[in-house]
């Protein structure tokens, strides 16, 4: 999950300030670029994520 989460945030130049997995869902401070719509970020990660896992 971890691996899935930060090629995304590289992609979308998304930077994690600071994270935590916990079983079941995943709580995230992140510095979005201006350009990059945080529903775009959110849909991007959680549809690959629930696809891989």
């Amino acid at each position: 999950m971890r691996e899935i989460i930060r090629q995304v945030c590289t992609e979308m130049g998304v930077t994690i300030i600071n994270g935590a997995l916990s079983r079941d869902h995943v709580h995230m401070f992140v510095e979005i670029p201006p350009q990059v719509r945080v529903c775009d970020f959110v849909c991007r990660a959680k549809g690959r994520s629930s696809r891989k896992i």
